[in-house]
C-alpha cells in the first residue's frame, strides 16, 4: 500500500497483488494500525480501486482499523 498525508488525512491506496495471503492481510493491517496509534493518523481514505476481491480475512482487517481509528 501508499501512503499520502493530506492535510488530516491519510490517503491509503491498496497495492494489486490477488488474493491476498493471510500473511500478507496480517501484516498489512499491523502496518496500519500503527500509523492509527502511532501517528495518530485517524481519519483514512482508503482507496480500493485497483482490488478486484476481498475476501473475508481482508473485510476483518478494515473493520479492525476502522474501530482502532474510531477510538
Amino acid at each position: 500500500w501508499r501512503a499520502a498525508d493530506v492535510g488530516a488525512v491519510t490517503r491509503l491506496t491498496m497495492p494489486r497483488p490477488e488474493p491476498y495471503s493471510d500473511e500478507l492481510i496480517a501484516a498489512l493491517g499491523d502496518e496500519l494500525a500503527l500509523l492509527v496509534r502511532e501517528r495518530g493518523r485517524h481519519r483514512l481514505l482508503i482507496d480500493m480501486g485497483r482490488v478486484d476481491y476481498a475476501s473475508s480475512a481482508f473485510l476483518g482487517m478494515l473493520l479492525r482499523l476502522l474501530r482502532d481509528a474510531s477510538e
